[in-house]
């Protein structure tokens, strides 16, 4: 009993650490990284505006991209929260937010998608598609 109890215990320590370093991560701007499991803690249900980058390890687009990902998150740190999300991961998300291309940005607002915005672009211009 008492060994079942301190695993619970541990575990639920364990998930509260990995919560605050996600949540410090947006702090500080930086892009956090979620999955399907996650996706309704961290986007749907979030207070302030979030921006989720559906993309793939394997395209070029993507890859290309991640810089000006970064530089987002690091401009918007505070005020919008910039997500990921690995397509070939989380499939479920793909089929259920109708992610086609990749890269794909979603901009939520009180968990509804607000806006859209698909391809390689520069930073300045997936503001202006996603009106941040």
């Amino acid at each position: 009993m008492k060994k079942s109890f301190l695993t619970i215990v541990l575990a639920a320590a364990l998930l509260f650490m990995a919560l605050a370093f996600g949540q410090a991560m947006a702090a500080t701007g930086a892009p956090i990284n979620i999955s399907d499991s996650e996706f309704s803690r961290a986007v749907l249900r979030c207070a302030s505006p979030v921006v989720v980058e559906f993309w793939s390890p394997k395209c070029p687009h993507c890859l290309r991209m991640a810089g000006k990902v970064d530089a987002l998150a690091s401009d918007l740190a505070g005020r919008v929260k910039v997500a990921k999300v690995n397509v070939l991961e989380n499939r479920w998300l793909t089929r259920e937010y109708g992610v086609e291309v990749v890269p794909t940005f979603l901009l939520f607002k009180n968990g509804s998608v607000a806006a859209k915005a698909s391809g390689e672009m520069e930073e300045a211009d997936l503001k202006k598609a996603l009106g941040i």
